[in-house]
């Protein structure tokens, strides 16, 4: 979702939103709230956590016992900290292996061929990292209402765990697919969008979510002839970091640093596009918002460039058809907020940001 300033945070390529996270610390909390405290109900970050752990007001008494409590268990946790983070190094060097062999595999096999192979493996993660899935299945059955044994949720998270897997080895065959091979494969819709926000000539902002192949958006965009840069996030992994940068560059896409503003500001200046990924859960949270009806540590990234620079807010989304192909499209810019306070318009653009991702990923949630 959005970052403090000078940090953004977002990318074609990143990590699932996630909702409130005790990792924050307890000075975090206060501060958002006290900043909140004269928002509507509805998007009201402090009376939403409040609520998740039994306060009612946010007196001097009832932050004291929150500081508390978040320390308490955070203390609770520190043994299975260690313990998790030593079995997520072990999944996510695993995972990078994967990702080497498949790429070197890629050019010499079929494209069905890889379809199935790469929906095969989405299958088995599940098996695999019961541990993921079973919380996969309860952001679902909490986002839509359902319960996390039921059978469509374990259909939606099934599915998505696939079309993961899929999105993995197309984002690898990028570089082998020539120009018309991919325009015969992706198509884009809703370019006099972004047509008449270039017009304006303060560039254009792509605000996208992991849905369908978000790798795909950007690709397109630049062979569309709209030069366009991404904003992504350096992986722990100095070797995959510099595989995926190479794989986005193929097709023209350049890559930008999630904490060099200025780099963002002058792709904008240049009426240029920038994308961002607007599902992220935020580490160093400028808000909380409610995402299916939960508050979620949110970033400030996408409103404060918008605010900065005048750019419009493009929502683009991928969806994957069922014969395997794909359609990108450019929605209407999100109306930004402007009452002359900076802040709350920061704050409400925001809302609204989140508002369309959240309508898309109800749409086709096994997508996401």
């Amino acid at each position: 979702m959005l970052a403090r300033s000078p940090s953004l945070a977002g990318s074609f390529g990143g990590s699932r939103c996630a909702a409130i996270s005790l990792s924050h610390s307890a000075g975090d909390y206060v501060t958002i709230m006290e900043y909140n405290k004269d928002m509507p109900e509805r998007y009201c970050p402090l009376r939403a956590f409040a609520g998740t752990i039994g306060m009612r007001f946010a007196t001097p008494t009832h932050i004291e016992t929150l500081t508390e409590k978040l320390r308490k268990r955070a203390g609770n946790r520190t043994m299975k900290s260690r313990l998790y983070d030593v079995r997520r190094r072990l999944e996510t060097w695993g995972g990078n292996r994967i990702l080497f062999i498949l790429l070197r595999l890629v050019p010499h096999l079929s494209e069905r061929f890889m379809i199935n192979i790469s929906r095969m493996l989405g299958a088995l993660v599940p098996r695999i990292s019961t541990r993921h899935f079973h919380l996969v299945c309860t952001d679902i059955a909490t986002a839509l209402g359902l319960t996390p044994d039921s059978a469509e949720v374990r259909r939606i998270a099934d599915g998505s765990y696939r079309n993961l897997g899929e999105s993995m080895v197309e984002f690898l065959r990028l570089p082998y697919m020539t120009p018309e091979q991919l325009r015969h494969w992706a198509r884009l819709e809703g370019v006099e969008h972004l047509d008449t926000a270039l017009a304006r000539g303060k560039g254009a902002i792509l605000m996208t979510a992991h849905l369908g192949n978000w790798e795909v958006c950007g690709t397109l965009m630049g062979l569309s002839g709209y030069p366009t840069t991404a904003i992504a996030r350096e992986q722990d992994d100095s070797a995959l970091t510099e595989m995926l940068q190479k794989l986005r560059q193929t097709h023209g896409l350049q890559v930008v640093s999630v904490n060099d503003i200025r780099a963002c500001m002058r792709v904008l200046q240049r009426n240029e596009c920038l994308g961002i990924l607007g599902d992220l859960n935020s580490m160093t949270p400028a808000a909380f918002v409610q995402v299916f009806h939960r508050p979620a540590a949110t970033y400030f990234g996408t409103a404060y460039l918008a605010q900065l620079t005048g750019a419009a807010i493009l929502p683009v989304f991928d969806e994957r058809l069922p014969d395997h192909t794909h359609i990108v499209r450019i929605a209407a810019p999100i109306p930004p907020c402007d009452t002359g306070d900076r802040r709350r318009d920061l704050f409400y653009t925001t809302i609204r940001t989140q508002e369309v991702i959240e309508q898309e990923i109800r749409r086709r949630p096994v997508d996401w």
